[in-house]
């Protein structure tokens, strides 16, 4: 998927689920998130899907206390396993592109370990609950699937769009 339709999937699926969010807000993120998912090679789907899973309001700076370090920004990484809490690596999780590019390799190390499985992709929350085969992990895979479902309707439907508007200008 080009870097323009994903954009506009990801701005129409953002406006819907946080309409008070910022303009440039919104253009930031998707470009972010669309940008690193071509980088690393993986679907723009199935980041947007984890985005969701891990923060529906798409707020950068989130900070969430976890059972040790914390989880922090788009995609909620967890500062015992990324960095430690110093500030400076708070201000590198908390950045958008940064957050999407690790969270795009997390996804990718783990599908290298558990192959393209229920688990690979619930390994993002825990990767011991997940190889245990908890319900908590099936569950999140389930509830990651119903975002990738949704998030491949607004990447479509930016795709339509894209096209539309390049048949209007020809």
């Amino acid at each position: 998927m080009d870097l323009t339709s994903c954009m506009m999937g990801l701005m129409l699926l953002i406006q819907a689920r946080a309409p008070s969010l910022e303009v440039s807000q919104r253009d930031n993120i998707s470009y972010y998130v669309c940008a690193a998912a071509q980088q690393e090679g993986i679907d723009p789907a199935i980041l947007g899907a984890y985005m969701l899973n891990e923060n529906s309001m798409f707020k950068m700076t989130l900070v969430r206390p976890a059972a040790t370090g914390v989880d922090i920004g788009l995609f909620q990484h967890n500062t015992r396993f990324n960095g430690g809490s110093s500030p400076e690596n708070l201000q590198r999780l908390a950045h958008p592109f940064t957050a999407a590019v690790q969270a795009a390799q997390t996804i990718k190390s783990n599908i290298k370990r558990f192959g393209f499985t229920w688990q690979a992709f619930a390994a993002y929350w825990s990767p011991k609950r997940s190889s245990e085969q908890t319900l908590l992990a099936k569950e999140y895979f389930r509830k990651l699937h119903r975002h990738y479902d949704e998030v491949n309707y607004y990447l479509t439907l930016g795709k339509k769009m894209q096209k539309n508007t390049e048949s209007a200008e020809n």
